[in-house]
């Protein structure tokens, strides 16, 4: 029976399968840049500009990445002919004149004829995809451990040795060549943009795809998306648990040859205890990783360090790090995929009217993109389950603004109550005020997605027909009445550029710090000296749910809104600030009212990640002061 000529010469299989990885790496990348270039979905008129030039970045970089990694050594042994492999010859241990070592068929050996190595025989594994030899770090014969460390300092020392490669890792048939310690820097390096170049283009082709009523219409369509896809996500599984192998090992100052076969390396193999001899710590580890220093010294003691923390626990503590900063940036950067998401979908059909419990019609909601106002002021309240406050609000607003246009004729106004996908009675309460006062004064806007306080104002504020707007809480922690204030803080400052005026509760401060925990005081003091450094200076109480903007300031301020939960109030006054839209804060009567659902700390840790991400992202260009336009140019989408 014929063999195979590849299981004969084991450095032509070799030679295929390294040659196959790269045609397949080029392959795929090929075919994936082609297919979303080709078909438009990796391009400056596809994506924000911003997003094209950071995924342009990082393909040029994981490409010439891959090209040095192709290039690189590791450091290796100068290469020798080798012997031919013997049968079963195995070289005496104790012998000090051996002049080569010869072992099993199949192995390869090299020889050796200089000072201490020849006296020791060294195993050798042969790379036949690089056609190096891979020794083990250093060698130590059965000697004292002494003479054991002499050898090592030797061998680490001298300039001319040539034959001991420093962390000679593994070969890689990911990027086709050897990792050690000359190029592990290197390969650290492709694998996290290899990782984060999969991420982004898994990312891009699930934007891709196009929406079909058939499903088999649909798989015809996307079909070169579906390979491309699964093909990326498997590049993704493969590149992530190695890069966190990689990230343990460098931890812990081993290769991958000491961790998996430590019982037969004989320097490892009677130590105490699973620790690696090499290991100085993580900090240090990674400090000579960083720097190429010397990860070589010999650091072990024969007595077990009751602190080390034992290698297995290590492995799982390295991968919960890297799946928590993972997270960690997940978190941090999902407002950012939020935003995008939001700003690519219509509006649903469901918002775009209200009903009239009178007839059960449904009527066109009016827009903000309307150049004329159709009455002089839109109330927008946002309320998610507030079945056992929202009456008592809705009566007060309609009792204060109904003497308002009793004394004054020429004044109108409509409420637009903005429900956030409550899960009580909050609609049917505010159906029964709206059959009571009729729809020409209050309106229900039910949302389909619950979009957090900001998202559920910013929804009724794109929806109003006033010429001013205010939004308050539903929980009438400020009284309505305090809305005199405002208007006649607006009408001193009247600007053509727009004008918000903030209700403010500043003055209470000092009564209220009395008042509250040591906790929110901490809380407020960081959270006030944290928005003033970042977003907004003068404005001494950004959160009060009590303000009132002009139809110039509104259109302007809530169509390019990205923050939709607690720190959109933040994000208004930074746009205000950025469109020279007049600021003016206004004293307001405020009183503590039960029921808040704020958790303080989650809600301030919220906050900051949204107030840096306001300051990052309009500083860098991923979002800008002009977004929201599309929100403006019609009234909603189906009608």
């Amino acid at each position: 029976m014929p063999r195979n000529r590849n299981a004969e010469n084991p450095v032509r299989a070799a030679m295929y399968r390294k040659w196959y990885a790269r045609a397949w790496w080029v392959g795929l990348h090929a075919y994936g840049y082609v297919v979303l270039g080709v078909q438009g979905a990796l391009s400056p008129h596809a994506l924000p500009i911003y997003e094209f030039v950071v995924y342009l970045i990082v393909a040029v970089a994981t490409t010439s990445c891959y090209v040095c990694l192709q290039l690189s050594s590791p450091g290796q042994l100068v290469k020798r002919p080798m012997l031919t492999p013997v049968q079963a010859i195995t070289p005496l241990s104790n012998s000090n004149t051996l002049s080569h070592m010869a072992i099993q068929e199949g192995d390869d050996a090299e020889l050796l004829g200089d000072g201490e190595h020849s006296r020791s025989s060294v195993n050798l594994h042969f790379c036949h995809e690089c056609h190096v030899f891979q020794p083990l770090r250093t060698y130590i014969g059965n000697r004292s451990f002494v003479k054991n460390i002499v050898t090592i300092v030797a061998c680490i020392c001298s300039k001319d040795c040539a034959r001991c490669t420093r962390q000679y890792d593994h070969h890689c048939d990911c990027v086709g060549t050897c990792v050690g310690g000359n190029n592990r820097r290197l390969f650290l390096l492709f694998l996290i943009l290899q990782t984060g170049e999969a991420a982004i283009m898994i990312d891009v082709t699930s934007q891709a795809f196009s929406e079909r009523d058939d499903v088999k219409e649909w798989l015809q369509t996307n079909a070169l998306y579906i390979v491309l896809w699964f093909c990326l996500l498997c590049v993704l599984l493969m590149v992530l648990p190695l890069l966190c192998y990689q990230i343990y090992l460098i931890s812990t100052n081993q290769t991958s040859w000491e961790h998996a076969r430590r019982h037969s390396i004989t320097y490892l193999q009677h130590l105490p205890d699973k620790r690696s001899p090499f290991d100085r710590g993580i900090l240090q580890n990674w400090v000579d990783i960083i720097t190429n220093g010397d990860r070589n010294n010999w650091v072990h003691s024969s007595v077990p360090n009751p602190m080390t923390v034992p290698p297995d626990t290590l492995v799982v503590m390295t991968m919960c790090i890297v799946l928590g900063v993972i997270m960690l940036i997940a978190w941090i950067c999902a407002p950012i995929f939020e935003a995008k998401r939001r700003a690519e979908e219509l509006e649903p059909m469901q918002e775009a009217s209200f009903q009239d419990p009178t007839d059960y019609k449904h009527l066109p909601f009016g827009s903000l993109g309307d150049e004329k106002a159709e009455v002089a002021l839109t109330v927008v309240i946002p309320a998610y389950n507030e079945e056992h406050r929202i009456r008592v609000t809705i009566e007060d607003t309609v009792a204060f603004f109904e003497a308002k246009k009793e004394s004054n004729s020429s004044f109108s106004y409509e409420i637009i109550i903005v429900d956030d996908c409550s899960s009580d009675r909050t609609v049917n309460i505010v159906m029964q005020a709206v059959k009571k006062y009729s729809v020409t004064r209050i309106r229900l806007l039910q949302l389909q997605h619950n979009h957090g306080k900001g998202g559920a104002i910013r929804k009724g504020v794109m929806r109003a027909r006033g010429e001013r707007v205010l939004f308050a809480d539903a929980d009438n922690a400020t009284k309505i009445q305090d809305y005199d204030k405002l208007a006649t803080a607006m009408d001193e400052v009247a600007t053509s550029h727009g004008v918000v005026v903030c209700g403010s509760r500043a003055h209470l401060e000092e009564q209220a710090i009395a008042k509250r925990n040591a906790l929110r005081n901490l809380l407020m003091h960081g959270f006030h000296m944290i928005v003033s450094t970042l977003c907004i200076e003068n404005v001494r109480d950004t959160q009060c749910g009590f303000k009132l903007f002009d139809r110039t300031a509104a259109r302007v301020l809530f169509a390019p809104l990205h923050i939709e939960r607690w720190a959109f109030d933040v994000e208004l006054l930074y746009l205000a600030a950025s469109r020279d839209v007049k600021i003016k804060e206004v004293a307001v009567q405020w009183q503590e009212v039960p029921g808040s659902k704020l958790s303080v700390v989650s809600a301030t840790i919220t906050m900051l990640r949204e107030i840096i991400l306001i300051r990052f992202c309009y500083s860098v260009g991923i979002w800008k002061n002009t977004d929201g336009g599309f929100r403006l140019a019609n009234r909603p989408a189906g009608l």
